[in-house]
């Protein structure tokens, strides 16, 4: 497969298009033709390669952020041969060949070189990524130089955490019925935005009838016997529901571009005071806004924050109606509403791939990683439980009929014969 395929060039792209396949000639071409340093050795072997290509000398060094993906930071050194003058220094990001995950890049790709460009706006409190070349395979980003980063696992510092509900809000108002999303994004994607949203509605009923028991027993509620029994009574209430209405209900809000993946780890925060620079759009797309929200509830904050989560809402609120006060329809009662909903839905996904998660962190051979991984997911859970008490999933969930029998025996089987994907 040509690596170059379907490269294109934008108003915000720092290279011409021959550039773009130098790079892919320099670095991609010799991972997938090189026996030695094939793509899985990659992620198995050194963390560091070191090689020269048209009078460049190009070091790779591997950075621990990508799970679905090979993530590189790179460094040019230029000779007195080289033609073109390449950035010194970019993120590489390579399509995993143990995961089929090219749909990602084709989202993502197709974000950085037709949408991003056209929805941003100086005034957003934020920049997006500048993408130098883009694939079904490969994404090669400009480094943003002098930035820190937060870990995931760590989660959001509670200082960074108003600004980023705000620059959410910033982005959804920025983008709300957007026409070229309108028109264009239904066309293009059909597949629900989010982390997780692909999975089928069936797919998500019969995983959660089927994990959720499994899922409790893991988690650490520490010394919180009542949100144990909190959640035990949610989940045995779920199970016997028409579960599958709940991803309609959701996706049914197409209203705004959503990131899809609203976490801190996705934040690069420059040191010389420019603006932050949000990154990693693979999950992006045209929906309902509290995907993004619950989401960054969930997995990105901390207990209190999600013991308590309609005020942030209100923050959230008045940031989209300070800069769209158009939207005379919505208010924040509509937009809670929706949040419920996005938190059963959430809490839907998170039990269907636990099992896969756990699976990951399990296979870390660094036991501190290891550690840190499952640590990680188990506070997601509990912040997803905190969450959907603090907002009354088990009143919200009354609207939901019982599944029938046959309903059930529908989702089983569409279960049986559907491979559980990323």
């Amino acid at each position: 497969m040509n690596i170059n395929t379907n490269i294109r060039n934008h108003t915000n792209a720092v290279m011409d298009s021959g550039m773009a396949e130098m790079i892919s000639d320099a670095v991609l071409e010799k991972f997938k033709s090189d026996d030695r340093c094939s793509h899985k050795s990659i992620q198995r072997s050194e963390n560091e390669k070191d090689f020269d290509q048209n009078g460049m000398n190009v070091t790779l060094k591997k950075i621990d952020l990508g799970v679905l993906s090979a993530v590189f930071f790179a460094e040019v050194i230029h000779g007195e041969m080289s033609k073109k003058k390449l950035p010194e220094r970019w993120i590489l990001k390579i399509c995993r060949d143990d995961l089929d995950l090219r749909w990602m890049f084709r989202r993502e790709a197709a974000f950085y070189t037709t949408y991003g460009p056209k929805l941003a706006s100086d005034a957003l409190p934020f920049n997006l990524t500048t993408a130098l070349s883009a694939s079904e395979e490969h994404i090669i980003l400009k480094f943003v130089e002098g930035a820190t980063c937060h870990s995931l696992v760590d989660g959001c510092p509670e200082e960074k955490i108003e600004f980023l509900v705000h620059a959410m809000a910033c982005w959804h108002a920025q983008c709300w019925a957007s026409e070229l999303l309108c028109q264009n994004y239904p066309q293009i994607h059909t597949d629900p935005p989010g982390m997780g949203q692909r999975l089928s509605p069936l797919l998500k009923e019969q995983l959660f009838v089927a994990n959720w028991r499994d899922t409790l027993h893991h988690m650490d509620f520490g010394n919180d016997s009542s949100l144990h029994e909190f959640a035990f009574d949610l989940c045995s209430t779920m199970s016997d529901l028409r579960l599958r209405d709940i991803h309609d209900i959701v996706h049914q809000h197409k209203v705004t571009c959503i990131h899809g993946d609203f976490h801190i780890a996705n934040w690069l925060f420059p040191k010389d005071g420019s603006k932050p620079v949000l990154i990693d759009w693979t999950v992006w797309g045209y929906g309902n806004p509290m995907v993004d929200f619950a989401f960054f509830m969930v997995v990105s904050t901390n207990d209190q924050v999600a013991s308590n989560i309609y005020p942030w809402l209100q923050s959230y609120m008045t940031t989209i109606k300070r800069h769209r006060p158009d939207l005379e329809h919505l208010s924040v009662d509509i937009l809670n509403e929706w949040l419920g909903w996005a938190l059963l839905c959430q809490w839907l996904v998170l039990v269907a791939y636990d099992g896969v998660c756990r699976g990951i962190a399990n296979g870390e051979k660094d036991p501190i990683m290891k550690k840190s991984q499952l640590t990680h997911f188990n506070n997601v859970n509990r912040r997803a439980t905190l969450a959907l008490k603090s907002t009354g999933a088990l009143d919200i969930l009354k609207e939901l009929p019982i599944a029938s029998e046959e309903e059930r025996k529908e989702a089983q089987a569409f279960a049986a014969r559907t491979t559980l994907a990323i």
